[in-house]
């Protein structure tokens, strides 16, 4: 009789081991390594959203201030965006003296009135015209005036310089000017 080879029990026992844990790696620990991977990918894209939204939150916030700001600032504009107290004649009067501007003649047009505000006051228009003797840098001085040192709002429609120097006894240009004056009059001036 022939003998029969026996395989020892442990020899059985490592080669279902062995095929259990091929099934194992097949099937559950390769699909969660790639769950894992997906998962780890989502979660850094969630942090860098998530720092994305924090630093939008804190621009919001730079955001808010610089409105508010701008909200002061137009509040604090637009309620100096009358008539200067002194009147336009006197407002005039300080640009030429503070650019150094002696006036030949100044004329005052009549004002017309223009659209009202929910305030109640009135957006009023008054054309004017000046003419007068001086240098360039005189006449700069007193455009910077118009554009930036008084509380009305004056729009230059048109200038004239013509040279008067060889006239003698002249200061450089013979101007003309011709401008708009704006201002809020009515209601809680």
């Amino acid at each position: 009789m022939e003998k029969k080879k026996k395989i020892p029990g442990i020899l059985i026992c490592l080669l279902l081991l062995a095929v259990v844990l091929a099934i194992y790696y097949g099937t559950v620990y390769t699909g969660l390594s790639q769950k894992t991977a997906l998962l780890e990918a989502q979660h850094a894209q969630n942090e860098q959203q998530l720092s994305d939204y924090q630093i939008q939150i804190a621009q919001k916030a730079q955001v808010q201030k610089a409105i508010a700001d701008f909200q002061t600032k137009m509040k604090k504009s637009s309620q100096s965006f009358g008539i200067p107290a002194s009147g336009l004649g006197e407002d005039l009067q300080k640009g030429f003296v503070s650019a150094g501007v002696t006036p030949l003649s100044v004329t005052m047009g009549t004002a017309s009135e223009g659209k009202k505000t929910s305030s109640g006051k009135i957006l009023t228009q008054v054309p004017i015209t000046i003419t007068a003797d001086c240098t360039p840098d005189e006449l700069t001085a007193l455009l910077h005036y118009f554009e930036r040192g008084t509380d009305a709002v004056y729009v230059v429609n048109s200038i004239s310089a013509v040279s008067n120097d060889t006239q003698g006894g002249g200061k450089g240009y013979a101007v003309s000017l011709s401008l708009m004056a704006y201002y809020l009059a009515g209601a809680g001036s």
